[in-house]
């Protein structure tokens, strides 16, 4: 499970997962995080973010029925007004992993979070094509003079004529990079259907040392540029 649940920049932050501490920016100051996590996975990243973010957090382990299925511990805290790392929080939140921690009673833990704002709403963290088309227009940058225009659908269509021609290296970047995939160029009467990738390979090589054989591994990106001859039917491998 890994999902993530807010309200609008509201007043609670319920996660289960890593991805939660990237969405405390959407919590209220003052508002209440409920992270759900287990014990064995609090790392040192997890406990810098909490300690920086959350006054005081509180960690308890789950009722012991629940806990030994899954090791999973709440660490529930109110967001400071400002991101700011406490050593004392930070060094006891290190050490969850390997304390043995206090069993959550019901009632045990009281917290008030902020009123609830106007435009409160819950949602997923997936946000759809459509809702994103209409989100666009309210966006700042939508709105900016020079850019708002260019942004427009009826204008993005337009075609931009760059003040010197591209080169062929400029050419295959961009087949390369899918941007004019499935375009059919002409020339003397044959016709290509282009499609352009790029992939990561990794080479070895494997190098005798005086502890035994040393082996290293490089990443380098591979560019392929395919055709599809439309008058005979021959597949293409241009690069």
């Amino acid at each position: 499970m890994t999902e993530t649940l807010w309200a609008g920049v509201s007043g609670l932050l319920l996660g289960v997962s890593h991805l939660t501490l990237g969405h405390l920016f959407m919590l209220a100051i003052g508002g209440l995080l409920l992270y759900l996590i287990p014990q064995n996975r609090v790392t040192l990243r997890t406990a810098r973010v909490l300690s920086a973010y959350i006054e005081a957090p509180e960690v308890r382990k789950f009722p012991q029925d629940q806990f030994k299925t899954f090791g999973q511990i709440v660490i529930a805290g109110i967001k400071k007004p400002r991101p700011q790392l406490n050593a004392g929080t930070l060094s006891a939140l290190e050490k969850i992993p390997l304390t043995e921690l206090q069993e959550i009673t019901p009632g045990e833990l009281l917290f008030s979070i902020p009123p609830v704002p106007k435009d409160f709403f819950i949602r997923s963290s997936e946000i759809t094509p459509e809702e994103l088309a209409e989100e666009l227009p309210t966006s700042s940058l939508w709105k900016e003079l020079h850019l708002g225009p260019l942004l427009q659908k009826d204008q993005a269509k337009r075609v931009i004529r760059p003040l010197m021609p591209p080169r062929k290296a400029h050419l295959a970047m961009l087949i390369a990079a899918g941007l004019i995939n499935n375009q059919i160029l002409e020339a003397d009467g044959q016709r290509l259907l282009i499609k352009g990738t790029s992939k990561k390979v990794t080479d070895k090589f494997e190098e005798k040392t005086e502890n035994g054989i040393k082996i290293t591994e490089k990443e380098r990106i591979v560019t392929e540029i395919n055709a599809f001859d439309l008058n005979t039917g021959e597949y293409l491998q241009i690069i």
